[in-house]
This record gives structure tokens, sequence and C-alpha cells, in this order.
């Protein structure tokens, strides 16, 4: 199903054509009525923002077609592999994968608080399904034959960066580099400070950055940036 919407946002521009991912729109829905998901757009949308191809309302229409699925914990064993799917950790990186040590279960005030304890990271991480998402289980099989077969690494992180840098682990730090840069470019709150300097205090909670990380990028030419943003 595609949609037009009727006005400019963050996220679409007026008249533009959009493929609809999911949509609430039948009156059965609670918090998501009204709503809907575009293909390779984030996020919920208003129903009534968009119109048909031939500009009429929308119809009055369910269909639920985002099907990721966050990982329970009651599904995770002992040598499973995780994959980090945030930044915020600053003893991780996203992306990463690593590997189960420990499963533990603290009794909480109100509930049990579950715990992962990842190999090679010093402290046991909370499990946030949010944040950590098991490896599918057909690319860990693939990668256990490959060890067997060809000696292939695991491609396990086993690090918490205390003797390694966490930069060193990032896949593409150009394009790394260009988006903390932009951040910085465009933050109101700068307070007079310098582009570079401030997206070094910026990220620090989350990583340990030097001016000189960027020279590689500040040496690039702006043809060569575009490119790079364009990927």
């Amino acid at each position: 199903m595609k949609v037009i919407a009727k006005k400019t946002s963050s996220r679409v521009l007026k008249d533009n054509e959009y493929e609809v991912l999911s949509i609430w729109n039948d009156g059965t829905e609670k918090w998501r009525e009204g709503s809907l998901k575009l293909v390779n757009v984030s996020g919920y949308l208003k129903t009534t923002n968009f119109t048909t191809l031939s500009g009429e309302e929308l119809p009055k229409i369910k269909f639920d077609n985002d099907v990721y699925k966050y990982t329970s914990y009651d599904e995770l064993s002992v040598n499973d592999i995780l994959i980090c799917i945030t930044d915020r950790y600053k003893s991780m990186v996203k992306g990463g994968y690593y590997k189960i040590e420990k499963l533990l279960q603290v009794k909480g005030k109100y509930n049990i608080i579950n715990y992962v304890k990842l190999e090679g990271v010093s402290r046991k991480i909370l499990f946030d399904s949010y944040c950590l998402e098991k490896l599918p289980t057909h690319i860990a099989r693939e990668m256990s034959l490959n060890q067997v077969l060809y000696d292939e690494d695991d491609k396990v992180i086993r690090t918490d960066f205390k003797k390694q840098r966490k930069l060193d682990f990032v896949v593409n730090k150009e394009l790394f580099f260009m988006e903390l840069l932009s951040k910085s470019i465009l933050d109101k709150n700068r307070h007079d400070i310098d582009i570079i300097d401030w997206a070094c205090v910026q990220s620090k909670k989350k990583i340990d950055l030097t001016r000189e990380d960027f020279d590689d990028v500040l040496n690039m030419s702006l043809g060569d940036i575009l490119k790079l943003i364009d990927k």
C-alpha cells in the first residue's frame, strides 16, 4: 500500500510517495490507533497526515508487517552470541558480537532483575532486549561450521576497552566521525567551543576520542565526504 504525505516534517516530504509497512486505523487499537509506519522511515506517524494515491483519506484498515521480534531473556543460554544494537554502552560497540559467559538473576524489591556476564567484559550487564539481540540461529550455526572447516575467527569481541580503544572496533570510522561532527555543527548549545572539541565532549560517555582521531576525515575532500554520506 502506498500513501502520499500531506505536509513536510522531519521524516517525510510533502507530496512524496511512501510505502506503508504497518497501519493501525480500524478502531481496534489503543495506543497505536490512527498511526502507521513507513518502509525506511523511523517511528510512528499519524494517518491523518497522509492520503491515498488518489488523494482520499486512508481506509479504515489494520495490518502489521513489522515482524521484528525482541529477544526474551528466557531464550538465552550460556555460549549464545548477542549482538549489541545500541551505542549507549561505553564498554561495548554497536554491531559487536559478544558471547554469554553467565546468566545471572537477582531478586529485586519488586521483581527479578536479569543480567548477562559476557566474555571479556568485566562487569555484568543488565539485559535489555532493546540493546542486546540474540544472533539468529542460522548465522550462529554457519559461524560454528566455518570455525571447524576453515579455522575462521568467531568474530566475538572479548574486551571492555580497558586495554584497547573502543574506536579500533568501529566498523566505518569515517562515517562515524562525520555523524559526530554533523551533530556538533548543528548543536545550538555548543557554548562557542570548537566543533571538534565539542564532538569529543559529547561522545565521552560512550567513547573516548581525541582531536587527532578526526585527522583523516578533516583531510578528505568535500566530494569524498558526500559520497561517504550517500552510501
